[in-house]
């Protein structure tokens, strides 16, 4: 089997543009200049973001819902 080149895109591939786009440029996000650890306790449905070197309980919830 082959995917098209035609696939429609989706919001969740907006979601990871943004975030990847936020990673390789944090300059460009002020809020995103200091370096986050990105964990998902669930395969990527829910995505929590830290400050580098913060404890676990600091962490934010940037994509999906709180477990």
């Amino acid at each position: 089997m082959s995917e098209s080149n035609d696939k429609e895109t989706t919001e969740e591939d907006v979601d990871y543009d943004i975030m990847f786009e936020k990673i390789k440029h944090p300059e460009k996000w002020p809020a995103w200049g200091k370096k986050y650890i990105y964990e998902s306790p669930d395969k990527g449905a829910t995505v929590y973001a830290r400050e580098f070197g913060k404890p676990h309980d600091e962490r934010v919830l940037i994509k999906g819902e709180e477990q």
